[in-house]
């Protein structure tokens, strides 16, 4: 007899309840938190206004993916959107991750029992059947929001390596201390923009940034900011992360948004970091089979290579 776990149906629905990043409500486009609007299933958490969005900036993000022992390099398109006071960091790309798989789990109607399994009891149901979906493996979940004003970063995130959790989305707030920039005097064009060199150590590794006073707000890609100017450019010593612009666009009517965080699961830093390593490391693959949805984890073969290593 093959051993399943039922699932709270409450898994279920926030199988579902992904909100995408941008909303349009009112003509007012609002950009952040990772729940959906209200459905006859699901009760969403109050959107809370940051900011009034100024600026979108994209950026191309080459990072290092460690997989079978061999290390190569993989991109993924980030976003920037930042006011006065605070920004939102995420992946362009998650919102199309998340729409494939909530058109997969949903499909014929949402199922009604999810079941748990052990991977080498899942291939038993799955084998010689097309009705697997495997997200992909690279892909960044979480959103990143900085409080510029007050040096606060905070982060919220989704945990989709562990189904069977009690607590699927969490978050984790750092104070952190404005980074000591050193401001060079070479000079670069970034998208046309006349960028100055400034470099510094962040988390255990030394980065050289290119910046643009011709777009005065001081920020930059993740958690890099505190420079006169918009960071368009920067990568570390080691050549293993770069983030560049790659388009930028002005904004009008947008505001930053974030989810009431009462739904949330607060965590630490430390704890955020291990949630991250299992989440990149291990992957679900689902099974659906009429009313019925069947998950299972396994490796996915990489190695987890974080940016900060202090």
């Amino acid at each position: 007899m093959m051993n399943l776990k039922i699932v709270n149906v409450f898994v279920i629905i926030y199988l579902f309840s992904f909100w995408n990043i941008n909303a349009q409500i009112d003509s007012i486009l609002k950009i952040g938190g990772l729940h959906q609007k209200s459905n006859q299933y699901y009760t969403a958490p109050e959107k809370i206004k940051l900011d009034d969005a100024q600026i979108s900036v994209a950026y191309q993000f080459k990072h290092p993916l460690s997989m079978d022992k061999e290390t190569s390099f993989t991109e993924d398109t980030m976003v920037l959107v930042a006011g006065p006071q605070f920004s939102i960091y995420y992946d362009r790309n998650d919102k199309i991750r998340r729409k494939a798989f909530s058109t997969y789990i949903t499909h014929n109607g949402p199922p009604k029992v999810f079941f748990s399994t052990p991977f080498s009891k899942f291939t038993e149901i799955a084998i010689n059947d097309n009705y697997l979906f495997t997200p992909p493996v690279s892909g960044e979940t979480s959103q990143l929001y900085k409080n510029r004003k007050k040096d606060v970063i905070t982060i919220i995130d989704f945990d989709n390596s562990n189904f069977d959790a009690d607590e699927l989305f969490f978050y984790y707030e750092e104070e952190i201390s404005p980074i000591n920039w050193d401001i060079k005097k070479d000079t670069m064009s970034v998208l046309g923009y006349a960028c100055t060199q400034a470099s510094c150590d962040f988390g255990g590794r030394s980065y050289t940034a290119w910046f643009t006073q011709d777009i005065p707000i001081n920020d930059g890609p993740y958690k890099f900011y505190g420079l006169p100017g918009m960071i368009l450019k920067i990568e570390d010593s080691e050549k293993l992360f770069l983030f560049e612009a790659i388009g930028l666009e002005n904004l009008e009517n947008t505001e930053i948004v974030i989810d009431d965080k009462s739904n949330y699961l607060k965590c630490m830093k430390d704890e955020y970091h291990i949630l991250k390593k299992r989440m990149q490391e291990n992957f679900t693959v689902f099974y659906r089979t009429g009313e019925l949805l069947y998950h299972s984890y396994r490796k996915n073969g990489t190695e987890y290579i974080p940016i900060e290593i202090e």
